[in-house]
């Protein structure tokens, strides 16, 4: 699992972020939702079976955030 948090003032749309994060997986069985307990709404819960994760989804993700400009951090959820 992963937690995504986008940059001040960003924001991206759910079916985007489901589509993008599928993508990221090259797997449909994904889930993306907000985190709980978070105040903002820029902060999402990024998952996946952990077989997926192990491969390049971070780095997938990583680089399609960015090539749409977005500022962010991706990290390990713990």
């Amino acid at each position: 699992m992963f937690i995504l948090r986008l940059g001040r003032s960003q924001s991206i749309g759910p079916a985007r972020l489901q589509q993008m994060w599928k993508m990221a997986c090259a797997c449909p069985d994904i889930s993306v939702s907000r985190q709980p307990g978070q105040q903002d709404d820029r902060t999402y819960l990024l998952a996946a079976h952990m077989d997926v994760l192990e491969h390049d989804a971070e780095q997938r993700m990583r680089q399609m955030l960015e090539g749409e400009g977005f500022l962010f951090r991706l990290m390990r959820a713990r």
